[in-house]
């Protein structure tokens, strides 16, 4: 009689983990995907087209222009070169770049399926390296302008701590196409460093917060530090244009 109490005061114990177990893991999927909306959220495509668009990359170590050229994909060196307002004569290889520098990437973002977020069509394939985690490449490598879940949706990788050296992950670079408030613009994505607020990237680039964040929603300002914010910048303010991007000779 005692061994039967036992063995089913054992199941009913195993039985509870169980259900907590259960628990947990719902909790943490709807965790995860509460993150995954704030990270993909800000970049709902506002037209069906396809267009130019740009991204803010800041290296941790000095560098080259032509190794970030080649790491996030950038076919024509032209394209890089007007971007960030160099001439064209530039030797992309022999132009360095400081940690401190934000570089434009220009590339083209797809925005033709109906309400959906920005998709870039040629986005960057990085190949892990010997001894990089997740948090290495969204943080270190691409300064923060995608997440791990970011890669995670994008490669449909079930497991991020299962990467091994030369593997290939598409980055799904964050865009959108659309005007805003009326105007052309061309939307910049840029990670907003820990210590800055969006009052100040309006003040830096001339854009009114109520525009910053209508585009960049956040219950708590501090949900959008270290993740990519858009910014809306007339169309005007770069050297290279959509015909530009979209044209490969």
């Amino acid at each position: 009689m005692k061994e039967r109490k036992e063995e089913k005061a054992t199941l009913e114990l195993g039985s509870t983990l169980n259900t907590k177990k259960r628990m947990i893991r719902l909790l943490l999927t709807t965790f995860l995907c509460a993150l995954a909306s704030k990270s993909t959220a800000i970049f709902q495509c506002r037209e069906q087209t396809r267009c130019g668009a740009l991204v803010g990359y800041k290296s941790r170590d000095p560098t080259t222009l032509g190794a970030i050229q080649r790491l996030f994909n950038v076919s024509r060196a032209a394209d890089i070169l007007a971007a960030n307002g160099l001439p064209e004569w530039t030797i992309p290889d022999n132009f360095t770049v400081d940690q401190k520098r934000v570089t434009r990437i220009p590339f083209e973002c797809d925005c033709t399926e109906p309400e959906s977020y920005g998709k870039a069509t040629n986005p960057p394939v990085y190949k892990v390296r010997m001894g990089e985690n997740i948090s290495d490449i969204t943080t270190t490598v691409f300064s923060g302008l995608v997440n791990s879940l970011d890669i995670q949706y994008g490669n449909n990788i079930s497991n991020l701590d299962s990467l091994f050296v030369g593997q290939e992950l598409r980055i799904p670079l964050p865009c959108s196409c659309g005007k805003v408030n009326g105007v052309g613009v061309v939307h910049f994505g840029l990670t907003l460093e820990y210590g800055l607020t969006l009052e100040q990237i309006g003040e830096e680039y001339h854009i009114d917060s109520e525009t910053l964040w209508s585009l960049n929603p956040a219950s708590n300002p501090n949900f959008l530090l270290g993740t990519a914010v858009d910014i809306p910048l007339p169309g005007s303010s770069f050297f290279f244009t959509v015909q530009c991007l979209l044209s490969r000779i």
